[in-house]
């Protein structure tokens, strides 16, 4: 019996914590909630009913996975050999932030590094991109469009926190060696936690 009241005082007392009121600096970050099925609305993404997926594009598929996992931790990493091999030369780079308006722009893989090179010189902590959920339309011997999410966490000024949420969609190209690069690459975050000055 003192195990069950033990428990249900445990489950009370977690019922609390997660009931209660928001913080100053929680409230912060609930300002300006985005639109729910925002990426679909604005046309940024248009996931397909799934269809059969033979043995051959197996090997496609997880070169496309793989370059969505070389983009996260090349950007934490601030290997720009990375960022460059991810893009052909006329590789376009969008930053959205809960619409379709982009907030940035690039085209080309040098303006595309000269922009990461200068985000994150004005980051001041750890970044860590989580992307997962790689789902693949569209898929041709030679292109295909693929989303994924992103969970990006930071860890600076003494915290860990979550930095933003994001949809990415890649326009992929199979380039002449095989490998597979980013057309075009959009990055449309949920929210994003912007650096302390």
């Amino acid at each position: 019996m003192d195990l069950r009241r033990a428990a249900l005082m445990g489950c009370l007392l977690a019922s609390c914590l997660l009931a209660a009121p928001a913080t100053a600096q929680d409230k912060k970050w609930a300002v300006g909630t985005p639109r729910q099925n925002w990426a679909h609305t604005d046309g940024v993404v248009n996931m397909q009913p799934g269809t059969a997926i033979t043995p051959q594009s197996l090997a496609d598929r997880a070169m496309i996975a793989d370059a969505f996992a070389r983009w996260g931790i090349g950007y934490d990493e601030g290997r720009l050999d990375v960022i460059r091999a991810l893009f052909p030369a006329d590789g376009e780079l969008d930053v959205l932030e809960a619409s379709a308006k982009p907030l940035q722009s690039l085209k080309g893989i040098d303006t595309i590094i000269k922009n990461v090179v200068s985000d994150r010189a004005k980051q001041n902590d750890q970044r860590r991109h989580a992307i997962s959920n790689v789902v693949i339309d569209k898929l041709t011997g030679t292109s295909a469009t693929a989303i994924a999410y992103g969970v990006v966490t930071a860890a600076g000024g003494g915290e860990l926190y979550l930095g933003a949420t994001v949809i990415y969609r890649g326009d992929m190209k199979k380039m002449p060696d095989g490998t597979w690069r980013f057309a075009r690459l959009v990055i449309g975050m949920d929210a994003y936690r912007r650096p302390a000055k």
